[in-house]
Order: C-alpha cells, then structure tokens, then sequence
C-alpha cells in the first residue's frame, strides 16, 4: 500500500502543469580544489558541481566564474577584476539534474607557494531567471600550494633492533634505529619518528608511540640514530615497531619503508634454555641471550627456523693438465717449419706404435708406393716384404717433427679414452 501511494504522489508531480512560479534554481553543490604537480611546477585541479534545484529546466545553459583567490567573497561587479576563469555551459540543465566541470589554475612558471582561497559565482549577471537567487555563491575553498621539489627525498628505516640488559633498578630494553634520507634531495620539513614497546598489528595513521623524536629535516644521503629505553618491563614476549612521519607531513615518492617491524623483544629474568632446533614461542635463552618466537640452533638464534643442512657437492673430474692441453694444441698446431707436402695422406698409417714400439734401427723414409721394390702394385717380390735395398733418389721422405708430433697425439688421445668419465651427480632435494 505504501508503494502504491508513493507511485500515485510521483505519478501526480510528474503529470501536473508547470505554473508561471516554476523555475531553475542553480546552486552551488561542490566546488573542490587540490594541488597537483606536472613537469615539476604546481598547479591547482578544481572539481565544480552546480545542482538545479528548481522545477524547470534552465534551457539555455548558464555561465560561471571562478576565481582562484580572493580574500573576500567577490561580487558580480569586481569578479572581473580577480584572477580567475569564465566557464560558459552552453547545455540545458534539467530540473534536480547535476553538471560537473574540471578546471585548472596554471602558469608558466607553476603557482606559486602560499595560501589560497577559492570561489565560484554561478550566473553573476542573472541571465537565468530563478526562483532563488541568493544561493548562487561557493567558497571560499582553502587549500595550500606547496613549493615543488622534483627530485624530492625519501625517508626509510634502514636499522631497527634492541638489545636487553641489566639495569640500575631492574631490566631495560634499549632500542636503536637508523632512519635515513636512501635518495632524492635533502627533506627540509620536521618529521617525527615514533617507537612502539608493542602492538598487536601495525601502527596506524597518527599513532603516537610509547617514545617520540622530533627530527628537524634530513639532508640528502644523511642518516641519523634514534636511542630509546624502555625501563623495568614486564616479562613476556613483545612485538616491536618504529614508524617515520606517522601524520604524513612530508611528502615522499615511497612511503611502504616509512615503518619496521615486528621486532619481536624476548623479557626475561630467569629464561629456560632453549631447546636446540626446536621452535620456542616463550622466551629462552640462546647463548645467554634472550628470545622468543624462533628456534636455537646450535648457539644461534633463527627467527624462520634452522636453515636446511648443507648439500654434499659430488666431487669433480680433475681437469685435464695445462700441460697436456698445450702439448695438444701443439700438435694440432704444425710448426712454422712443416713442409706442407712431406707427407701424403696416403703415407699416414691407420694406427700409430707407440715410441718404444718403433725398432732401433729404423729409418725415417716411407717407401715408394710405386718403387718395383716393395712387392705392391704387382710388381717385385710375391712375399710382399719390403726390400732391403736402398731406395731410389726420389723416395718421399717424413718429416721426423711431424711424426713425433703425431705419435704423442695418439698417445694422448689413447689416455684420454682410458680415461674414467665424470662421476654423474644423483637427484637430491634440499629440505
């Protein structure tokens, strides 16, 4: 029933006449102005909202004007005196219907640093006829320009830890924190640095600390410590952190390394031993120190568990001598001296004796494949044998470098094979 008397009210608006009192009604819904930086200058980014309140279309559009700074709210009459923009909206703006406009405050040289007030005089001169025409005015909109750094600096906590000791009167807990400018120009703007004893998660936007340093800029590549002591604690297991520029006063490229932390701090008077490779929530001692959420392991205190053990290396082949490789080198490499044509490719034997296999008295002549002497090419004796007699003048003769040269390759070459392969490395996996 309640729907039904909704849609019969709405029904009954819409189909009524529009009598000679119904008419636009502009208004100033939003007039927004934030600071922006490009190519390295400022400049201001306006977000304009202008709502028709009144029960008739303005059908002819309007006109707007927005000035960018005024101390006092300016009139129809002097708004052309300010420096500022003319927005002219050339659609129709039905009746309860939203326009939004973007506009920009540039210069050449980029806005200059300071404080601003904004307005915005939507139909200064009463063009549109409205059934209001008081509510035309925004403003003023305060916002701050910043002087731009192009190459601004970048805060971050490079060290963070904390050592427990004896104390006058009982124990102490004393922090120390490294907070460095890692890059960009020197930041020239305070900053404070919080510590915080212990929280459950992460430190929120503007959450003082247990203990506050005020620090008054931090040149480029500068690094500064922050002490802090924590007096007579109570024992247990804490969880640490320190956070820079918690109210976000500086204005950086990186903010994630603006905090550390869980530093977790381990109190205790008395401490258990902890037991070796095993994890220990509460507080242990591990070589007489302190610790908590972690494992011992041998003398040593790992916060993520004990590393796996190393895995044996299979031992290598050894490498073949320097030696060896160059008297191969040089073997494949003749001497400058080598007769190119001292030795045929048919003179070469299959197989190569060894220097010890060779007979005292051999001679360093290869005999003539066509010589009638050596019983081949059917001629000569039918043993085959080679003839005693002494070979004709033009016997192709061996150069006896090159065949030392060859006998000490293939006496490497038979090494080689004989030697034993490299060992082949079975899977393993590293727990």
């Amino acid at each position: 029933m309640r729907k039904l008397i909704e849609f019969l009210f709405l029904a009954a608006f819409a189909m009524a006449p529009l009598t000679a009192s119904a008419l636009p009604d502009l208004r100033v819904q939003l007039l927004f102005a934030t600071e922006e930086n490009e190519d390295c200058k400022s400049q201001v980014h306006y977000i304009i909202q202008v709502i028709n309140m009144g029960d008739s279309p303005a059908e002819n559009g309007f006109d707007m004007n927005l000035v960018f700074h005024a101390d006092e709210q300016p009139t129809p009459e002097n708004v052309g005196t300010f420096e500022g923009l003319h927005i002219v909206v050339d659609e129709p703006l039905a009746a309860y219907d939203l326009h939004q406009e973007e506009a920009f405050w540039k210069s050449e040289t980029g806005i200059a640093g300071g404080k601003y007030k904004s307005w915005l005089l939507v139909d200064p001169l009463d063009v549109v006829e409205e059934s209001d025409e008081t509510n035309n005015k925004g403003g003023p909109t305060h916002f701050e320009v910043n002087p731009v750094i192009c190459d601004p600096g970048n805060l971050a906590v490079t060290a963070f830890n904390a050592v427990l000791e004896e104390g006058p009167s009982g124990l102490k807990v004393t922090y120390t924190a490294q907070i460095s400018n890692v890059q960009g120009s020197a930041v020239p703007d305070s900053f404070r640095v919080d510590l915080y004893h212990h929280r459950d998660k992460i430190p929120g936007y503007n959450d003082p600390g247990d203990a506050s340093m005020i620090v008054d800029g931090l040149g480029a590549g500068e690094t500064i410590t922050f002490l802090s002591a924590w007096e007579n604690p109570e024992e247990g297991v804490y969880h640490s952190f320190v956070a820079i520029d918690g109210d976000g006063m500086v204005f950086e490229p990186t903010e994630a390394d603006n905090i550390d932390g869980p530093l977790v701090v381990a109190v205790c008077k008395d401490c258990p031993e902890c037991p070796d490779a095993e994890y220990a929530p509460a507080p242990c001692l591990c070589a007489d120190l302190p610790h908590a959420e972690g494992s011992c392991c041998t003398g040593s205190w790992y916060p993520d568990g004990c590393p796996s053990p190393d895995v044996t290396e299979v031992s290598q082949p050894e490498a073949i001598p320097e030696a060896v490789e160059q008297d191969l080198d040089d073997v494949l490499q003749p001497p400058d001296n080598a007769d190119d044509d001292a030795v045929s490719e048919d003179a070469i034997p299959e197989a190569l004796p060894s220097e010890a296999a060779l007979p005292d008295d051999a001679t360093d002549v290869v005999p003539d494949a066509t010589s009638p002497d050596t019983g081949t090419n059917g001629g000569g004796s039918s043993s085959g044998g080679c003839s005693a007699a002494p070979h004709a003048a033009g016997t192709n003769l061996v150069n006896p470098a090159a065949l030392l040269l060859l006998a000490l390759l293939a006496s490497l070459l038979n090494r080689k094979r004989a030697a034993p392969g490299p060992a082949r490395r079975s899977p393993s996996s590293t727990l």
